[in-house]
């Protein structure tokens, strides 16, 4: 009997347990830059078929998955990020040094694709990164005191006597992160794990259980949409601080803020010494990441801060609705106080996802 394999993968590097998806060769191909396709727990690089037939489908010809033994197992991802770093330099080598790489990760591939986002040092040869259903253990404000103590805070001559410049770690904000999460069973919640909002990603909720995430039409045409620029990027940044009326001890807050519903995550709760300049860095954290769609002109965003102080009877509030005009790398600063007098200034950028395939 000869043996048939309807394996639409072949192995191209076995050290790396690298695959790539064959595909129709007669199949009219578009220039887009190679996908490289992480998988979650207990499966393999053909948990991708469906995802990658449709890849191949609307033109995309490099399309590559990996065997990662560390996810599959559910051990830790330090080994996985290495492995990981590795596979994207080896496909990487494999093209001009223009190209760019985007990665899909679903469950903790997704995972593992942020995590290299914000530990490898150079990641601007990656335009996109889509998360699929990824369980998140933190969001990028883990990594900082988002208004640290005094000590903490770097003195700058280019403001105000007495103001300080807040540092933040840099974050990749030329690589464009879609973080979807399916809500099957609930809120927020995609029957698997408690989905997490992350502040420097497009957020989308889809009514889809956890391993839906990887096939269902709606994904894909998301991913289409993003992949022929047709939506812009919003990012809403704080620009400026500056806070009245301590809580205790000369201290303001706890406080949060939130953007259209969508509130600064839990390990992103800010407080700040009273009567105190901030103004923080251009490659800080956003608050917030929208998606537009592309021939839409005007963006209305409700704007809220919120006081988590329990130290007297009347919280501060704000409330304000933003109109923006939504065009390609355009940036415009919100100055706006609270009933107070305290004074928040916002930066509000949108970009033009870049376009990777053609619109035919």
């Amino acid at each position: 009997m000869v043996e048939f394999d309807r394996s639409p993968w072949e192995s191209i590097n076995t050290d790396l347990s690298l695959y790539r998806y064959l595909g129709d060769p007669n199949r009219a191909k578009n220039v887009c830059c190679p996908v490289l396709m992480l998988h979650g727990p207990m499966t393999s690089h053909r948990t991708w078929d469906v995802m990658g037939s449709f890849l191949a489908e609307v033109g995309i010809h490099d399309i590559y998955a990996a065997d990662i033994t560390d996810v599959q197992m559910g051990a830790s991802l330090r080994g996985a990020t290495d492995f990981l770093r590795q596979a994207v330099d080896w496909i990487l080598g494999q093209y001009t040094p223009d190209v760019r790489l985007m990665l899909i990760g679903h469950s903790t591939g997704g995972v593992l694709a942020r995590r290299y986002l914000l530990k490898t040092p150079d990641v601007s040869r990656i335009s996109y990164v889509f998360t699929l259903g990824s369980p998140h253990p933190r969001t990028h404000f883990s990594y900082t005191v988002y208004v640290p103590p005094e000590e903490d805070i770097r003195e700058t001559p280019h403001f105000l006597p007495g103001s300080s410049l807040v540092q933040t770690p840099d974050i990749p904000q030329d690589t464009f992160i879609i973080n979807i999460l399916g809500n099957a069973a609930g809120p927020y919640f995609d029957g698997t794990i408690n989905g997490v909002f992350l502040p420097e990603a497009v957020n989308l909720v889809m009514p889809l259980q956890h391993a839906q995430l990887k096939y269902d039409d709606r994904v894909k045409s998301e991913i289409l949409s993003c992949l022929k620029g047709e939506r812009f990027r919003m990012q809403i940044f704080l620009e400026s601080l500056y806070m009245r009326t301590p809580d205790q001890d000369g201290i303001v807050g706890p406080f949060y803020f939130e953007v259209n519903g969508m509130r600064t995550p839990y390990d992103g709760i800010l407080q700040a010494v009273a009567e105190h300049h901030y103004h923080f860095s251009d490659n800080s954290t956003p608050l917030a990441t929208l998606a537009y769609p592309a021939d839409q002109r005007l963006a209305s965003t409700v704007f809220r801060l919120k006081d988590h102080s329990r130290a007297r009877p009347v919280r501060r509030r704000l409330f304000a609705k933003l109109l923006d005009s939504l065009g390609d790398d355009k940036s415009v600063v919100h100055e706006m106080q609270d009933n107070e007098g305290s004074q928040i200034a916002i930066r509000v950028r949108t970009q033009r996802m870049p376009a990777l395939l053609n619109n035919g």
